[in-house]
């Protein structure tokens, strides 16, 4: 049922080998949906900080899922479409498989023994999306470990051809709960993902463009693919870069 849906929207990227199980739908609120027979879509995930659904019935219809709500192809890490105003639509990173993408290489952050206890946060997205909090499950809890706990944390970003007068922000782990009530709340995924491209954005200055392999790729077509804890209050991104996006400059 799913793929039959699917096929009907231009460039959505399904190819001959994509399953149904393949596919899941990841929604604003943090919740993840995977085909269920020939009932809809039914919750097989939720965000930590949601509250508990107990035996929720399926999605028949695909139309009813909330704006910014997007579709992956999960296996090869592809984002197909994703929910507007407008209905679904294909998305930009159409046909993106990691295999497709260029890493750029940065220079290791050190600072004493990296920590164990902190998981990568995975994202697959581009800055474009990132700079508005548009992500996989943007509501749902950014990190977990010792970084749930301290207040401050720095974003090392250590790029090709990178100024070294650019002092990076310290910047807040947790949030203030609406109004200013009660303890307050970790950083999202949504939210890191806009912290990471302040940052880079703050580095790349008016020209907005990092200059990699010969070419210029404006920050918007940057992908930030993870983030990783790199020491105590320090994390680094993953950056990579989708070669037809890239302006020559030869």
């Amino acid at each position: 049922m799913s793929l039959t849906w699917l096929a009907k929207i231009p460039g959505a990227g399904v190819s001959h080998s994509t399953s149904a199980d393949d596919i899941a739908i990841y929604t604003p609120t943090g919740c993840a949906f995977k085909v269920d027979g020939h009932n809809g879509w039914r919750l097989v995930a939720q965000a930590s900080n949601s509250e508990p659904q107990t035996q929720p019935a399926p999605v028949v219809d695909p139309e009813s899922f909330r704006v910014r709500s997007v579709m992956f192809d999960v296996p090869r890490n592809i984002l197909l479409c994703h929910k507007t105003l407008r209905g679904w639509i294909a998305a930009d990173e159409t046909h993106l498989a990691l295999e497709d993408v260029v890493y750029i290489s940065q220079q290791p952050y050190k600072h004493g023994t990296p920590p164990n206890d902190v998981s990568p946060v995975r994202f697959y997205s581009r800055m474009c999306h990132a700079k508005v909090g548009f992500c996989p499950f943007p509501d749902d809890n950014a990190f977990d470990g010792h970084l749930r706990e301290i207040e401050k944390f720095t974003i090392r970003v250590l790029l090709p051809g990178q100024p070294a007068t650019h002092k990076p922000t310290q910047r807040n782990l947790h949030r203030q709960r609406e109004r200013g009530r009660g303890q307050k709340l970790p950083i999202t995924r949504g939210r890191l993902a806009f912290e990471i491209y302040e940052e880079i954005n703050e580095i790349l200055g008016p020209s907005g463009l990092l200059h990699v392999d010969g070419q210029d790729v404006p920050l918007d077509d940057l992908f930030l693919l993870d983030v990783r804890c790199v020491s105590k209050g320090s994390v680094q991104p993953t950056l990579a870069y989708l070669p037809r996006l890239a302006l020559s400059t030869s």
